[in-house]
Formats: C-alpha cells, sequence, structure tokens
C-alpha cells in the first residue's frame, strides 16, 4: 500500500491511496512521477481499478464500502487507487463542485498512464459517476456506474 498525492492542473493536490495485487512488480512512484529526465514508463502488466466516491464522502466510501470493492479487485488481480476528490478527505481544500470533480478525475487517470498503467477501469459511485460521464478519460476503457445522478438534485444542507 501506497499513500500518494496527485496534482491537478488548478494547483490543488489530491490524496490517493494506491494498491497492488499480489505478485505485481513493485512501482518507485518518487522516480516515476517526479523526475524531468525519466523514461517513459514501462507498461505495467496488471490493469488499475479507479475507485471514485460520491458526494460528501471519502475513498472509503460510505461504512467502508469502496475499500472492501478494492480488496476484491485486488484478489482478482487488479492494482486500485482509491483517492479523496478536492475538497474532501485528506484532498487539499476546495470547493466542491461537479467541474472541480470532473479535472480531478482527468487528472488521476492521467497519472495512472504516466505510471505505466495502460488498463484502466474505473468504479464510480454517485456524484461521482456523474463526474466520469463527464470527464470522459480517453485512457480509461471500462466504467462501472453506481446511483449516476444525471438529473438536478437538491440538497437539504441542514440534514447534511
Amino acid at each position: 500500500m501506497s499513500d500518494v498525492r496527485i496534482d491537478t492542473p488548478r494547483g490543488i493536490t489530491l490524496a490517493g491511496t494506491l494498491h497492488l495485487p499480489a505478485g505485481a512488480a513493485p512501482i518507485d512512484l518518487e522516480v516515476s512521477t517526479t523526475s524531468e529526465d525519466a523514461k517513459p514508463p514501462q507498461a505495467r502488466n496488471e490493469g488499475v481499478v479507479l475507485l471514485a466516491h460520491d458526494f460528501l464522502t471519502d475513498r472509503h466510501g460510505l461504512d467502508h464500502r469502496l475499500d472492501i470493492l478494492a480488496a476484491h479487485y485486488r484478489r482478482a488481480g487488479w492494482a486500485t487507487l482509491q483517492f479523496d476528490f478536492s475538497g474532501l478527505g485528506a484532498s487539499d481544500d476546495d470547493v466542491v463542485t461537479l467541474g472541480g470533480q470532473v479535472e480531478d478525475l482527468q487528472a488521476v487517470t492521467g497519472w495512472l498512464e504516466m505510471l505505466g498503467f495502460r488498463r484502466t477501469g474505473v468504479h464510480a459511485n454517485g456524484f461521482g459517476a456523474t463526474a466520469l460521464l463527464l470527464a470522459r478519460p480517453q485512457n480509461v476503457q471500462a466504467a462501472v456506474l453506481v446511483g449516476a445522478v444525471v438529473g438536478p438534485q437538491s440538497i437539504l444542507w441542514e440534514n447534511v
């Protein structure tokens, strides 16, 4: 397990946790993501599933459901990345907007590609699923969308 920090183009740093499946070659995150002279990364053998959480939760999901899903993906041989959208969890503080979440997803999928992942899937919940529909990252080959919000939503803030 590696706690990671991923920078977005708007200067926000996202927090995440990258897990590799059993038997996967390790990743040197310092060399892979910070060296300007680094060679293009060799393609990783395993694919990766990015888990995108719902509104006002974090990378673990409600009642740690995303942790459970991630463990199942890893048992099936996939690496997993769980991250906190900007303004939530351990990511930098920011106003939570759908546009920000779209940019966050694009930054995270680009970062995974920079690490050498060529087979990328996303498992997204609620507003995370809505953001994925809008982001349409080109390097994502498969998506599982759970409860995407596709119409107007009213939130009673006094109940939050």
